[in-house]
Protein backbone atom coordinates (compact mmCIF):
# COMPACT_ATOMS: atom_id res chain seq x y z
CA UNK A 1 0.00 0.00 0.00
CA UNK A 2 1.26 3.46 -0.86
CA UNK A 3 1.97 5.69 2.13
CA UNK A 4 -0.15 8.39 0.49
CA UNK A 5 -3.18 6.07 0.38
CA UNK A 6 -2.63 4.88 3.95
CA UNK A 7 -2.42 8.45 5.24
CA UNK A 8 -5.45 9.38 3.15
CA UNK A 9 -7.45 6.52 4.66
CA UNK A 10 -6.42 7.46 8.21
CA UNK A 11 -7.31 11.11 7.62
CA UNK A 12 -10.68 10.09 6.18
CA UNK A 13 -11.37 8.07 9.35
CA UNK A 14 -10.33 11.00 11.53
CA UNK A 15 -12.42 13.53 9.63
CA UNK A 16 -15.47 11.24 9.71
CA UNK A 17 -15.84 12.02 13.45
CA UNK A 18 -18.27 14.67 14.71
CA UNK A 19 -16.95 18.18 14.02
CA UNK A 20 -16.37 19.06 17.69
CA UNK A 21 -13.84 16.21 17.88
CA UNK A 22 -12.04 17.15 14.66
CA UNK A 23 -11.22 20.83 15.04
CA UNK A 24 -11.24 22.21 18.53
CA UNK A 25 -12.37 25.57 19.70
CA UNK A 26 -11.43 27.33 22.87
CA UNK A 27 -13.95 28.15 25.55
CA UNK A 28 -11.95 31.30 26.42
CA UNK A 29 -11.96 32.40 22.79
CA UNK A 30 -15.68 31.63 22.41
CA UNK A 31 -16.48 33.65 25.56
CA UNK A 32 -14.32 36.52 24.32
CA UNK A 33 -16.11 36.47 20.95
CA UNK A 34 -19.55 36.36 22.63
CA UNK A 35 -18.67 39.50 24.60
CA UNK A 36 -17.43 41.31 21.47
CA UNK A 37 -13.88 41.29 22.87
CA UNK A 38 -12.29 39.41 19.97
CA UNK A 39 -8.92 41.10 20.31
CA UNK A 40 -8.87 41.44 24.09
CA UNK A 41 -7.28 38.06 24.76
CA UNK A 42 -4.35 38.74 22.44
CA UNK A 43 -3.89 42.37 23.40
CA UNK A 44 -3.81 41.47 27.10
CA UNK A 45 -0.81 39.16 26.70
CA UNK A 46 2.39 40.44 28.31
CA UNK A 47 4.92 38.63 26.15
CA UNK A 48 5.93 35.21 24.88
CA UNK A 49 5.97 33.61 28.35
CA UNK A 50 2.40 34.77 28.96
CA UNK A 51 1.29 33.61 25.52
CA UNK A 52 2.72 30.12 26.19
CA UNK A 53 0.99 29.94 29.57
CA UNK A 54 -2.41 31.08 28.30
CA UNK A 55 -2.42 28.82 25.27
CA UNK A 56 -1.14 25.84 27.26
CA UNK A 57 -4.24 26.29 29.45
CA UNK A 58 -6.43 26.50 26.36
CA UNK A 59 -4.98 23.25 24.98
CA UNK A 60 -5.39 21.52 28.35
CA UNK A 61 -9.05 22.51 28.52
CA UNK A 62 -9.55 21.03 25.04
CA UNK A 63 -8.12 17.68 26.20
CA UNK A 64 -5.59 17.44 23.40
CA UNK A 65 -7.73 18.64 20.49
CA UNK A 66 -5.57 20.80 18.30
CA UNK A 67 -6.51 24.34 17.42
CA UNK A 68 -5.65 25.99 14.14
CA UNK A 69 -4.08 29.47 14.00
CA UNK A 70 -7.42 30.67 12.63
CA UNK A 71 -9.20 29.50 15.80
CA UNK A 72 -6.45 30.69 18.15
CA UNK A 73 -5.90 34.14 16.68
CA UNK A 74 -9.37 35.04 15.47
CA UNK A 75 -10.23 37.43 13.96
CA UNK A 76 -6.71 38.78 13.39
CA UNK A 77 -5.26 35.83 11.46
CA UNK A 78 -8.16 35.87 9.02
CA UNK A 79 -8.09 39.67 8.74
CA UNK A 80 -4.50 39.43 7.48
CA UNK A 81 -5.59 36.85 4.91
CA UNK A 82 -8.56 39.02 3.94
CA UNK A 83 -6.26 41.99 3.47
CA UNK A 84 -3.99 39.82 1.31
CA UNK A 85 -6.99 38.83 -0.85
CA UNK A 86 -7.95 42.52 -1.18
CA UNK A 87 -4.37 43.42 -2.12
CA UNK A 88 -4.32 40.71 -4.82
CA UNK A 89 -7.68 41.91 -6.14
CA UNK A 90 -6.49 45.55 -6.25
CA UNK A 91 -3.33 44.52 -8.12
CA UNK A 92 -5.41 42.51 -10.58
CA UNK A 93 -7.65 45.54 -11.15
CA UNK A 94 -4.66 47.86 -11.59
CA UNK A 95 -3.09 45.49 -14.12
CA UNK A 96 -6.43 45.19 -15.91
CA UNK A 97 -6.75 48.98 -16.22
CA UNK A 98 -3.12 49.32 -17.37
CA UNK A 99 -3.53 46.60 -19.99
CA UNK A 100 -6.82 48.11 -21.11
CA UNK A 101 -5.26 51.55 -21.41
CA UNK A 102 -2.33 50.18 -23.42
CA UNK A 103 -4.65 48.29 -25.75
CA UNK A 104 -6.77 51.40 -26.23
CA UNK A 105 -3.74 53.51 -27.11
CA UNK A 106 -2.65 50.92 -29.64
CA UNK A 107 -6.11 50.81 -31.19
CA UNK A 108 -6.84 54.57 -30.92
CA UNK A 109 -9.93 53.90 -28.77
CA UNK A 110 -11.39 55.87 -25.91
CA UNK A 111 -9.88 54.53 -22.65
CA UNK A 112 -12.89 55.45 -20.52
CA UNK A 113 -14.92 52.55 -21.84
CA UNK A 114 -12.50 49.98 -20.37
CA UNK A 115 -11.13 51.56 -17.21
CA UNK A 116 -14.38 51.24 -15.31
CA UNK A 117 -14.77 47.52 -15.91
CA UNK A 118 -14.71 45.52 -12.70
CA UNK A 119 -13.20 42.08 -12.55
CA UNK A 120 -15.01 39.53 -10.47
CA UNK A 121 -13.12 36.86 -8.60
CA UNK A 122 -13.53 33.79 -6.41
CA UNK A 123 -11.83 32.54 -3.26
CA UNK A 124 -11.42 28.79 -2.66
CA UNK A 125 -10.41 27.45 0.75
CA UNK A 126 -9.34 23.82 1.07
CA UNK A 127 -10.05 22.23 4.43
CA UNK A 128 -12.18 25.05 5.81
CA UNK A 129 -12.62 23.49 9.26
CA UNK A 130 -15.55 25.05 11.11
CA UNK A 131 -15.84 27.90 8.58
CA UNK A 132 -14.23 30.37 10.99
CA UNK A 133 -11.64 31.63 8.51
CA UNK A 134 -14.19 32.12 5.73
CA UNK A 135 -16.53 33.99 8.07
CA UNK A 136 -13.82 36.39 9.32
CA UNK A 137 -12.34 36.98 5.85
CA UNK A 138 -15.77 37.77 4.42
CA UNK A 139 -16.61 40.02 7.38
CA UNK A 140 -13.31 41.86 6.95
CA UNK A 141 -13.86 42.38 3.24
CA UNK A 142 -17.45 43.53 3.72
CA UNK A 143 -16.50 46.04 6.44
CA UNK A 144 -13.09 47.30 5.30
CA UNK A 145 -12.92 46.56 1.54
CA UNK A 146 -16.51 46.78 0.25
CA UNK A 147 -15.37 47.19 -3.37
CA UNK A 148 -13.64 43.80 -3.09
CA UNK A 149 -16.57 42.17 -1.27
CA UNK A 150 -19.02 43.30 -3.94
CA UNK A 151 -16.77 41.90 -6.69
CA UNK A 152 -16.46 38.51 -4.98
CA UNK A 153 -18.54 35.98 -6.91
CA UNK A 154 -18.14 33.20 -4.36
CA UNK A 155 -16.11 31.87 -1.48
CA UNK A 156 -15.97 28.09 -1.86
CA UNK A 157 -15.20 25.84 1.10
CA UNK A 158 -13.90 22.45 -0.03
CA UNK A 159 -13.72 19.83 2.71
CA UNK A 160 -13.39 16.07 3.00
CA UNK A 161 -15.05 15.81 6.42
CA UNK A 162 -18.81 15.25 6.25
CA UNK A 163 -19.25 16.57 9.80
CA UNK A 164 -17.22 19.74 9.18
CA UNK A 165 -18.99 20.18 5.84
CA UNK A 166 -22.31 20.16 7.71
CA UNK A 167 -20.95 22.54 10.41
CA UNK A 168 -19.88 24.97 7.68
CA UNK A 169 -23.32 24.89 6.06
CA UNK A 170 -25.03 25.49 9.40
CA UNK A 171 -22.69 28.37 10.21
CA UNK A 172 -23.53 30.31 7.04
CA UNK A 173 -27.19 29.36 6.61
CA UNK A 174 -29.21 32.57 6.71
CA UNK A 175 -26.19 34.65 7.75
CA UNK A 176 -24.83 37.83 6.19
CA UNK A 177 -22.54 35.93 3.79
CA UNK A 178 -24.95 33.14 2.78
CA UNK A 179 -25.18 34.38 -0.81
CA UNK A 180 -21.37 34.34 -1.21
CA UNK A 181 -20.50 30.91 0.23
CA UNK A 182 -20.53 27.61 -1.67
CA UNK A 183 -19.69 24.19 -0.24
CA UNK A 184 -18.05 21.16 -1.81
CA UNK A 185 -17.59 17.83 -0.07
CA UNK A 186 -14.57 16.30 -1.78
CA UNK A 187 -11.62 14.10 -0.90
CA UNK A 188 -8.75 16.58 -0.71
CA UNK A 189 -6.28 14.04 -2.13
CA UNK A 190 -8.45 13.99 -5.25
CA UNK A 191 -8.29 17.79 -5.35
CA UNK A 192 -4.48 17.64 -5.05
CA UNK A 193 -4.36 15.22 -7.98
CA UNK A 194 -6.64 17.43 -10.05
CA UNK A 195 -9.61 15.07 -10.11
Amino acid sequence: MLVRKYIGRKLAEYYAQPSHKVVGRSIDLEASKANNNNGQLLSSLMGEWHWKRVFQKIYEEREGHWLTPVELFQPHYSYVLGDFCAHCYDRMEKNNRTNSKNNDKENNRNTNTHCNSTKQFEIVELGGGRGTNANWILSYLREHKPHVYSSLISYTLVDSSPSLHQTQKERFLGGPHADKVRFELKDLSDVAQGT
